[in-house]
């Protein structure tokens, strides 16, 4: 490696690097519920455990497919894609439902009521 690392430590570096970085992008830009004022260390240790758990699965099943000794699966780039997508999948539906969820539904919840309101005052929705 470049900088003298063992690729396992180069690769323990990247992925608190990119848990990191995810969890900024997907709090406050892909589900919008995010704030720098509430619960923001709860949210970082629920989706660093989410993704701890996602990122052990993905090892799982790379390992496992590579030990089946297919011909297709066992391909250590077919194992990797394939593990790879069962952890994103994780990892989403983590961040999802279980991370961001209650802020989400809180937020949606907030924006239904605010609209009644709006439409009993007479003003224009949309």
């Amino acid at each position: 490696m470049r900088f003298g690392l063992e690729a396992a430590w180069a690769r323990l570096i990247s992925l608190v690097c990119a848990i990191q970085v995810t969890f900024v992008l997907n709090g406050f830009y892909v589900f919008r519920c995010l704030r720098f004022d509430r619960g923001l260390l709860r949210h970082w240790t629920a989706y660093v455990a989410a993704n701890a758990f996602g990122n052990l699965c993905n090892y799982w099943f790379f390992v496992t497919l590579v030990s089946l000794h297919q011909a297709f699966l066992s391909r250590p780039a077919y194992a990797l894609c394939l593990a790879s997508l069962g952890a994103w999948t994780i990892n989403y539906c983590g961040a999802r439902l279980l991370v961001f969820g209650g802020a989400l539904r809180r937020g949606i919840m907030h924006r239904a009521h605010g609209g009644e309101r709006r439409a009993a005052r007479g003003e224009r929705l949309g």
